[in-house]
């Protein structure tokens, strides 16, 4: 006997990826872009390197961290509509999977505010 079979799924949740790797990998592609555009900026302002923060300098700088902001607010626009989706049509939400690992979960208070959370 399986645990599929022997655990009843009540939610409807299979616990498989149907999106797969990729909007993983590209989401922390966009991550470490707009993290890599904010240093470089910050280190080009605060005179760390031999470029001289000119006029153009600075516009294309902040230009970069504009487009990766966006990016990065695009990408969370379009978690949000897919879970407003999945809402709307009665299937269950996906789970969030960084809180649920337990990766900054581990102390007991956390555990509780987490759980009062998905009680919600």
């Amino acid at each position: 006997m399986s645990v599929e079979q022997a655990v009843p799924n009540e939610a409807g949740f299979t616990g498989a990826n149907t999106r797969g790797n990729d909007g993983r990998a590209f989401g922390l592609t966009a991550v470490g872009l707009a993290m890599l555009s904010a240093f470089v900026t910050f280190i080009v302002l605060a005179d760390f390197t031999p470029i001289v923060p000119t006029h153009y300098v600075v516009v294309t700088l902040l230009l970069t961290n504009a487009a990766t902001g966006l990016l990065l607010l695009g990408i969370i626009g379009r978690e949000v509509w897919q879970v407003c989706n999945r809402a709307a049509s009665g299937r269950p939400a996906p789970v969030f999977t960084f809180a649920s690992s337990g990766f900054f979960l581990s102390s007991p208070p956390r555990r509780r505010f987490w759980w009062r959370l998905s009680q919600a």
